[in-house]
């Protein structure tokens, strides 16, 4: 598992302007707890979602195969 830090440099409207090795992220506000504050360090833990992977896979999967059928009865009724 990878984690990254990050500083709550500020607050602007509805945005949190986060800093990340120089880089400034715009994070929405509401998605952070009510009690974060200027200048506190958060931390985000970056995890793969094999389970959701697989899922997309297979609908793409389904999908192709609904296209590539729906082509071969067009040419057959042709």
């Amino acid at each position: 598992m990878k984690e990254v830090r990050a500083v709550i440099d500020r607050f602007e409207n509805n945005l949190a302007v986060l800093m990340v090795d120089g880089l400034k992220i715009l994070w929405p506000k509401d998605k952070l707890p009510k009690s974060f504050h200027e200048g506190e360090v958060i931390v985000f833990q970056i995890l793969a979602d094999h389970e959701a992977d697989k899922d997309r896979e297979q609908r793409a999967k389904d999908l192709l195969n609904e296209l590539l059928k729906d082509e071969e009865e067009s040419e057959t009724s042709e």
